[in-house]
């Protein structure tokens, strides 16, 4: 795919028009969606999906086989009208459009040789792994060198069964980019081939948790959203059951109804500056809650660290969403503590892993000074790691 492929596939997607919708008829229109395959998803829920997808360059969902990694994955590319494009004749091929590419990773991948493919000094050429991602890197090359001069639609990539190889390994010339992504990132992938990597390219990655798959490293958990998915045999009152006030509430019946009844704007793509405006904040000085820092001081007892990359990215999820969720009166939950929770749970307690009676002792203290915190979700979470300790393992870690 040389420079003249990309130009045509980044100016036929560019001829999109993209969705209308903005704020609140945004998010009420993605809830909506979302909720039409996932109706036990809460409304709070799925704005935590696509605040972690928009501020992250990688989100990863965890969970037991079955509780739909992939499929939400999927439905969330589709709801973001990601999925389609149309068709573009490019000399001899027709090639079919889509801003959502699905990644099948395999076991014994250790580079990105794998991943994407290598640089062939013989040939003089590029050996393609996977045609459809490099086209992907080559296109938003071309988009980000001219992104003053087209509409901007969010890339997505998804690595599904990532931890079935090492992701630090075939990853690696990714993982810089969780870092440096809004300035101006270049992966070198040999040869003449060196592209620019834009902020509207996002990963997320499924991954399973038993002795067949690889064990997320600690420099990657510092990177990444984890989202445990519910299985729908775990008591999650925040993730499973739907927020109480709207099912009440008649004007957010009335606002998910207008939702369903834009049916003409299903396939119009969402541009990626209405996800930024939506669900993601500029760099500034946000207050967190005084229980943040005393969450943070007694993690320390466990060795785990909140690093300052960790923390900015709880500040800024924090800040947009206090402002986007409801109170649950179901569980008498505020907002602010849910924002706090989710963000908790996602950035925090995947570094929890450990043995041994004081390593017990001091896991069971803190999850007693957050459940008095009223961190429903990262309570609930932490009784679940304790109890499968305790029955199985003896060893406490997040993942399992």
């Amino acid at each position: 795919m040389d420079q003249t492929r990309a130009e045509i596939i980044a100016n036929k997607m560019n001829e999109i028009s993209e969705s209308p919708l903005v704020g609140d008829d945004l998010i009420n229109y993605i809830v909506d969606k979302v909720q039409r395959e996932r109706p036990e998803y809460s409304r709070n829920y799925i704005i935590n999906l696509m605040i972690c997808i928009t501020q992250g360059f990688l989100t990863v969902f965890s969970g037991p086989p079955g509780c739909g990694k992939t499929s939400i994955c999927e439905i969330i590319a589709n709801t973001l009208g990601l999925s389609d494009f149309g068709n573009v004749q490019i000399e001899d091929e027709e090639v079919h459009l889509s801003r959502f590419v699905p990644v099948s990773v395999e076991r014994g991948w250790v580079g990105k040789e794998d991943f994407i493919g290598y640089y062939s000094p013989l040939t003089n050429s590029y050996e393609k792994k996977n045609k459809e991602l490099f086209d992907c890197i080559e296109v938003i090359d071309w988009e980000k060198k001219h992104e003053n001069e087209i509409k901007i639609y969010p890339y997505v990539v998804m690595l599904d069964e990532a931890n079935l190889s090492p992701m630090e390994y075939y990853w690696a010339a990714f993982i810089r980019a969780c870092d440096d992504i809004h300035t101006h990132y270049c992966i070198d992938l040999g040869g003449k081939n060196s592209f620019l990597i834009p902020n509207h390219l996002r990963f997320v990655a499924t991954i399973n948790n038993d002795h067949t798959t690889e064990m997320l490293s600690p420099r990657l958990i510092d990177r990444a959203w984890i989202i445990s998915l519910p299985d729908g045999t775990e008591s999650n009152n925040n993730s499973i059951e739907r927020d109480s006030e709207n099912d009440d509430n008649p004007e957010s019946t009335e606002a998910n109804n207008n939702g369903k009844a834009q049916d003409s704007d299903d396939d119009k793509p969402i541009s990626w500056n209405r996800m930024i405006e939506t669900f993601s904040v500029p760099d500034e000085a946000i207050e967190l809650p005084k229980k943040y820092f005393e969450i943070k001081q007694a993690f320390r007892d466990l060795d785990i660290h909140i690093s300052h990359r960790a923390e900015k990215s709880i500040r800024n999820y924090y800040a947009i969403a206090t402002k986007l969720m409801n109170d649950d009166e179901g569980t008498n939950s505020k907002k602010e503590d849910i924002a706090l929770d989710y963000a908790i749970l996602q950035r925090v307690l995947p570094f929890i892993f450990g043995v041994g009676g004081q390593y017990e002792k001091e896991l069971k203290d803190i999850t007693i000074m957050i459940e008095n915190r009223d961190l429903k979700e990262t309570t609930e979470k932490l009784y679940r790691i304790i109890d499968r300790a305790e029955r199985r393992t003896k060893v406490y870690q997040f993942f399992g």
